[in-house]
């Protein structure tokens, strides 16, 4: 009677009144004896009400827990339809804050509970969502496939008008990106005729809305207004409003009517956020208030919509004031955008998000430019890329600030989740170990949110590490670059313009250059760069290329010669290959030692690796390897191994059969400089990169699991380590920035197929000039160019030397006592100290005749025996292994 009571309050939109019965029904099975007198499924049905209750009154994380609890106890019903009705609300909830894939991975476990009850409404109702999650995340051709066959399943089913037509709104969006008009009025007015049959408002609204946006988007303006203002005639919910309004600003916009459009933005967002938040159109909500509203992918759009139209109004204006407007709207939606990605936990979610915002980040570039604001740029350049690694790196610093309890519970909980998602990867989906391992999955995800949740609460410091992601300031890079005796070069390229900065330790540029000759020059020079055959073929194209992008790159900044850091957009290329000639080779390698950096952000973050590893460095070279892996040998690789180590007191070498995965996992941590001198396998089609090893391979997704590494320098000495597939906004996922990811600061990596013996040169040179001391920068640099001085003709062409790359920390190795950092200074102190020992003896009364077989006399054993008193008085301060 209390269920029934709190759906008729519900219906009559009574919340708090239908919660305190929920509540009360809840109460019931708390006391002793319940499991005799009453059914489970019915507090599954109490679970699932009290979550839509709060969902109804916008309170998502109630209603969230209240879902998580009824599934808790619906999963061990498998009869129980209302479990299937929990995992549908739950999967729109979180698709609601942006976690797409979450949301995806909840409907399907939603529909297996649905046909498990034989329950065709939650079934369908799952199906939908899932959908949702599909489309939002563009896995176009995979929701295609779903939207069809839900279609043609919810046409079979009395009763199911209502989802029919939320389904063919999403075909509508499908056929919208295929550019299919037609298809799209389609579905759009058969949507309508359904929910006209039913007589329901709000959905009648949302036919509308998407009538009117689909107009606006195929730039029918007249009838885009038309059918946006019948939506807003039908609109109830505060949510649709807001959208109706965002598509009337952007109509207007479109339409030159600046001022109409802003009023229009305001009227949304004070729908949403109350008419205290936003007074006038020049007014801007605190950020702290949209944070606690739900649904932040519509104010994100409305917001960066209205930047979009201060830009586009001062272009026509020319009033400062209005750019002020727009560059203060972008930094306000940059904001919404960190709280968003912070709700998120899936990869997939976050990676959608940088996509999508990428326009922002151009458009704001744009305004700081036309303004002539370098640090404004300089902030939105380095808000653009990068923002996950940053993130992960964020992490493990906030780790730091644990209890050891904590971080042995969340470390242990972080290993489960990772074991289950390989687990997952492994066995086929339509198996039973799937879904139970995917049940598991989820439940520790939730586990883990709300360990991280508590922690946050108990643990302030490790909430201001984890969220730490301010840009820093161009004098504090300035600083950085003046200690370094270097410049910073970073670039964005844009659907419409190309924008390069220049970052000295005395100045800045920006400039903005057509983006289609830079991609046309790319689009040249990418294909004879990465094989040697086309190389040597077409020269003098590709020197023509290569002079290109350093007319459009380099040349226009007028950068002093020495050190560059470069942080690029998307992916890394080698600049030392570019030429000031486009008629002979006159390549940089001779006036620049260049560096390659995600963000400055992260270059600056990077604390220096405390030197704290068991030893110098560790060399992996299998050689061989097992038949199943399908890889030839690297012969010479182990002699090359042999003759690094000697730069180094300390080392352990595994080569051969001894180069094992494992062998690396235990070794390698602890090891301040690592090589590896290995294949890896990886392309920009999205599988994932590989790394080689003599019994097994490893996965970049795995190295997310390793333990804490004190390595200073990663030298991956093997082919492609630093391709992968190119997320916009983000960058590059390759082995090179999964290694970044537990935090090494420094990798030498590969950009194509490197050949073995000139790869082997390079990376020994580099060995011997870092332990001269310079830089890693300067000692690649030297290193390549020592290679050139020898090399013959073929060998001169850029593909065998360039394609090796240092990414991220520049500077020299830190002294960790060992011979490679000390010797200089030792042989000082030990001679300064020899002669001082000679000097007192001198002074002391001769002593008896030194026994026979000590034959020398005189100053010189004297002087050797002081450096070797000396010496021995030292050996406890330089360190374990090294007598």
């Amino acid at each position: 009677m209390l269920l029934k009571r709190a759906k008729a309050y519900s219906n009559e939109k009574i919340y708090d009144k239908a919660i305190a019965d929920i509540n009360n029904v809840i109460s019931f099975y708390a006391r002793p004896g319940s499991h005799v007198e009453l059914k489970k499924e019915s507090l599954v049905e109490a679970y699932y009400r009290l979550g839509y209750n709060h969902g109804s009154r916008f309170d998502f994380k109630e209603a969230s827990d209240a879902f998580k609890k009824g599934v808790a106890v619906g999963e061990t019903l498998p009869g129980c339809r209302w479990t299937s009705y929990c995992y549908s609300i739950w999967a729109y909830i979180t698709s609601a804050s942006g976690e797409y894939q979450r949301a995806t991975e909840l409907a399907e476990q939603g529909m297996l509970r649905g046909k498990t009850a034989n329950d065709v409404d939650g079934y369908l109702e799952n199906w939908y969502e899932k959908v949702r999650g599909l489309c939002e995340i563009e896995e176009n051709s995979t929701a295609e496939t779903e939207v069809v066959a839900a279609i043609a399943f919810a046409r079979q089913q009395p009763g199911q008008a209502f989802i029919l037509a939320k389904l063919l709104l999403f075909q509508a969006r499908l056929r919208s990106r295929r550019q299919d008009l037609t298809g799209v009025l389609r579905c759009l007015y058969e949507a309508k005729r359904l929910n006209e049959m039913e007589k329901d408002t709000e959905a009648i609204c949302e036919s509308y809305l998407n009538l009117g946006f689909y107009h606006l988007k195929f730039n029918k303006l007249i009838e885009a207004e038309r059918y946006s203002k019948q939506a807003l005639s039908f609109a109830d919910n505060t949510y649709l409003r807001l959208r109706i309004q965002n598509n009337l600003g952007y109509i207007y916009q479109r339409q030159n009517q600046f001022l109409k459009a802003l009023a229009a933005y305001q009227a949304g967002l004070s729908g949403i956020l109350g008419t205290g938040a936003v007074s006038g159109i020049d007014k801007l909500p605190e950020p702290q208030l949209i944070r606690l509203v739900s649904h932040k992918e519509f104010i994100i759009s409305m917001i960066q919509d209205k930047a979009e139209t201060w830009l586009n109004f001062y272009k026509t204006s020319r009033n400062p004031a209005h750019l002020q407007q727009a560059m203060d709207t972008y930094q306000l939606a940059d904001r919404m955008i960190d709280y968003m990605r912070w709700e998120q936990t899936g990869t997939l979610s976050k990676l959608y998000w940088r996509k999508k915002t990428r326009k922002l980040y151009e458009q704001a570039i744009e305004a700081c430019y036309l303004s002539g604001n370098s640090q404004k740029a300089f902030y939105f350049f380095e808000k653009s890329r990068a923002v996950l690694l940053t993130d992960k790196l964020n992490e493990l610093s906030a780790r730091l600030q644990l209890t050891p309890e904590q971080a042995t519970f969340e470390q242990e909980l972080r290993e489960r989740i990772n074991y289950l998602q390989l687990k997952l990867f492994s066995v086929s989906p339509k198996s039973t170990a799937y879904q139970k391992t995917r049940t598991e999955l989820m439940a520790r995800q939730t586990e883990f949110e709300q360990v991280i949740k508590t922690i946050e609460r108990s643990n302030p410091q490790y909430y201001r590490y984890k969220y730490d992601n301010t840009p820093p300031s161009l004098s504090k890079l300035q600083s950085y670059l003046t200690t370094q005796a270097a410049s910073l070069l970073t670039y964005f390229v844009g659907d419409s313009a190309l924008y390069v900065m220049k970052v000295t330790p005395t100045e800045t540029k920006l400039i903005r250059r057509p983006v289609d000759q830079y991609a046309q020059s790319m689009q040249q020079f990418l294909p004879l760069l990465e094989k040697s055959s086309m190389q040597l073929s077409e020269y003098d194209a590709f020197l023509k290329a290569s002079n290109s992008l350093y007319r459009q790159l380099l040349e226009p900044m007028l950068l002093p010669g020495g050190r560059v850091i470069v942080s690029p957009e998307g992916f890394f290329f080698p600049f030392d290959a570019l030429s000031r000639s486009a008629r002979q080779p006159q390549f940089l390698i001779d006036s620049y030692a260049f560096s390659y950096v995600y963000s400055a952000s992260l270059l600056l973050k990077q604390k220096p690796v405390a030197v704290t590893g068991d030893q110098d460095f560790l060399g992996v070279a299998p050689v061989t390897f097992a038949s199943s892996l399908g890889q030839p040998t690297l012969i010479g690789s182990d002699v090359a191994l042999e003759q690094a180590r000697r730069l180094f007191a300390s080392s352990t070498l595994l080569t051969q059969q001894a180069a094992t995965r494992q062998g690396f996992r235990q070794h390698a941590p602890t090891t301040r400089v690592v090589q590896l001198l290995t294949h890896a396998d990886a392309d920009s089609s999205g599988r994932e990169p590989v790394l080689y090893f003599a019994d097994s391979l490893l996965h970049l997704s795995e190295l997310q699991a390793e333990q804490e590494f004190h390595t200073q320098l990663l030298v991956l000495s093997a082919c492609k380590t630093g391709i992968g597939t190119n997320q916009q906004g983000e960058g590059v996922f390759s082995l090179a920035r999964g290694f970044a990811l537990l935090g090494i600061p420094s990798i030498l990596t590969t950009l194509w197929s490197v050949e073995n013996k000139p790869t082997y040169e390079i990376t020994n040179l580099f060995f011997k000039h870092l332990a001269d001391g310079l830089p890693k920068d300067l000692a690649l640099q030297k290193a390549k160019q020592e290679f050139l001085a020898t090399a013959g003709d073929e060998r001169q062409l850029p593909y065998h030397w360039a394609g090796i790359l240092l990414i991220g920390n520049p500077e020299p190795l830190h002294s960790s006592g060992n011979w490679m950092y000390l010797l200089p200074g030792l042989g000082i102190v030990l001679l300064l100290m020899g002669v001082w020992v000679y000097r007192k003896q001198r002074k002391q009364p001769q002593r008896p005749p030194a026994p026979a077989y000590v034959s020398f006399r005189g100053p010189l054993p004297t002087l050797v025996s002081g450096l070797q008193t000396a010496f021995q008085s030292l050996l406890p301060h330089i360190g374990r292994s090294r007598t």
